[in-house]
């Protein structure tokens, strides 16, 4: 997997023969799949649409490199105008500066604002079914009379970027909003995978402030911090990194090789900001005061497993609400991949995310008497 680095989305000719040549076999593969391994334990349940979808998922990864990868999808801006345009929407984009982008999915508002970091290991764009997601969740939270506005960030990637020009474009979103006029007890952080990894560095950055990142002017506390599924560690030295290699559709050997490059961004002195999950156990003391809520997502077979345990202990130890949600089965960022794969049947993850913020907005209504009802 070279990842060399060079202008976004450049792919030499070759390349992209190489990359056509690698994928060839895949046909093969997922029939395959269907007539053997679609039989296996940890895919009961799971339809084949789906099955076939988590492999399609693991040979592209495997087989494809950053570059090809980069090449396909483009870049988040263009994906969200692309996806606007398909669903009949307006694109609505804010620029921030240093080259960062916020999208809104939906309309734009400033009353209740849910802040989205997209994951893709730090390499990779936002996938069109990761905001066919949120459009959902938003859709069925406005059947329950809950109205929030839903806004991504489009952030630099690797290997041009490097730490910390990501979590500065992050601060510097959060910023906007909260210059906007959006109260910060009304303001909710959602991130997956890699995305929530960066909020933890952005709530890194306001307990230990790093030089390369600004201090955010906030007047209280963010409603809710959602982490689904975070990226938080960069090794793959755990149990669960070994035990569902080859089940989750996650790569041990791939998120391997990019955790290692990325880590050469970062000083000794900065490796907690990468690795929440191995941080020092004081370093998240304080979070309560930032934030009123933690909630907290993984899948029961996904190679991150561990590390998102050892994370949401360790934000534990320092807030007294913090929700950890453990799906039976699941695999990495499992409720997307029913997006991917267009299922009737949406995993169970799907209406625990919709909780969380109808939840959320409740107790703001009418109090924290709301939980006790």
């Amino acid at each position: 997997m070279s990842t060399t680095p060079r202008k976004y989305g450049e792919l030499p000719w070759y390349h992209l023969l190489t990359m056509l040549a690698s994928l060839a076999p895949l046909p093969l593969i997922l029939v395959w799949t269907a007539l053997v391994t679609s039989h296996a334990s940890h895919n009961k349940g799971k339809s084949l649409r789906r099955i076939l979808g988590e492999r399609t998922l693991r040979y592209a990864a495997r087989h494809t490199s950053v570059a090809q990868q980069q090449f396909v999808f483009g870049t988040t801006v263009t994906t969200y105008k692309r996806w606007s345009k398909q669903m009949k929407l307006d694109p609505i984009v804010d620029e921030l500066g240093e080259d960062a982008h916020l999208m809104w999915i939906g309309p734009k508002r400033t009353d209740r604002v849910l802040f989205l970091c997209h994951g893709g290991c730090y390499f990779l764009p936002v996938t069109d079914f990761l905001l066919a997601f949120w459009q959902y969740v938003q859709l069925e939270l406005k059947k329950q009379n809950v109205e929030i506005g839903i806004a991504l960030l489009s952030y630099s990637l690797a290997p041009m970027a490097k730490f910390p020009t990501p979590a500065k474009q992050a601060t510097l979103a959060l910023q906007f909003l909260l210059d906007a006029g959006v109260q910060p007890g009304n303001l909710y952080l959602g991130g997956d995978s890699a995305g929530g990894n960066l909020l933890l560095q952005v709530v890194s950055n306001m307990l230990h402030p790093h030089t390369g990142v600004p201090q955010i002017r906030r007047t209280g506390g963010f409603r809710s911090l959602g982490l689904f599924s975070p990226w938080a560690s960069f090794t793959t030295d755990t149990k669960s990194f070994q035990e569902f290699d080859g089940i989750d559709f996650l790569d041990r050997r791939i998120l391997g090789a990019y955790g290692s490059e990325l880590l050469e961004g970062y000083s000794e002195g900065d490796r907690a900001f990468a690795e929440p999950a191995k941080a020092p156990q004081d370093w998240f003391e304080g979070v309560g005061e930032l934030v009123d809520h933690i909630f907290i997502t993984a899948g029961e077979r996904e190679v991150m497993h561990d590390d998102i345990v050892n994370v949401a202990q360790g934000l534990k130890k320092h807030h007294t609400n913090v929700e950890l949600v453990v799906q039976e089965g699941g695999v990495h960022d499992d409720m997307f991949i029913d997006f991917f794969t267009r299922e009737k049947k949406l995993s169970s993850l799907t209406p625990k995310v919709i909780t969380w913020l109808a939840t959320q907005e409740a107790a703001l209504t009418y109090g924290d008497q709301f939980y006790f009802l």
